[in-house]
């Protein structure tokens, strides 16, 4: 599921992108939160930079970006680009288009995503992290199955307790 779901990143018309601390066995990492209308996907990486972004393929759909982050980062060194010309080269080299406010079609805020990440802060506090690429995985797997089954209002043991019954089943997994 998780990978249908990732994949899934490029097709969405909406994504909303947030970013908090993360440890593994010690080492600085970042767990990314991709907030889609009818999911929500977490990724754990070695990076804070708009690559992350590249590798997920976010910068690849038609839609509308909310990584503020990134965008921040570009226009506060507004000054340094010649020419609003190439200021705006620079916004789209990170994949961001030039946009009025008047078309945003989502807010201009990544406030859904930082919603959704607050879960995971409270785990980091808890679990102070993960100690291997295993637990990354099963970290990420089981926080995308938490924070969309709450999305939809969706009972998380019921989706767990049916996806656990599949598996044993040799059944396929459920799907919404």
């Amino acid at each position: 599921m998780y990978a249908e779901l990732l994949a899934q990143l490029p097709q969405q018309d909406r994504l909303n992108v947030d970013e908090t601390g993360h440890k593994d066995n010690g080492k600085g990492m970042w767990t990314w939160c991709f907030r889609a209308p009818l999911f929500t996907l977490f990724k754990i990486d070695p990076s804070r930079g708009s690559e992350v972004l590249v590798a997920t393929r976010s910068l690849e759909f038609d839609g509308v970006l909310a990584a503020i982050r990134e965008l921040f980062a570009i226009i506060h060194r507004r000054e340094e680009y010649g020419s609003e010309q190439e200021f705006h080269g620079a916004l789209e080299d990170q994949g961001f288009e030039v946009w009025t406010q008047a078309t945003f079609r989502t807010p201009a805020t990544n406030n859904l995503a930082e919603q959704a990440i607050r879960f995971v802060v409270l785990v980091r506090k808890v679990t102070q992290g993960t100690r291997s690429l295993a637990g990354r995985q099963w970290s990420e797997s089981i926080w995308t199955a938490i924070v969309t089954c709450t999305q939809h209002g969706r009972s998380v043991f019921d989706f767990l307790s049916q996806t656990v019954g599949a598996f044993f089943s040799d059944t396929p997994p459920p799907t919404n």
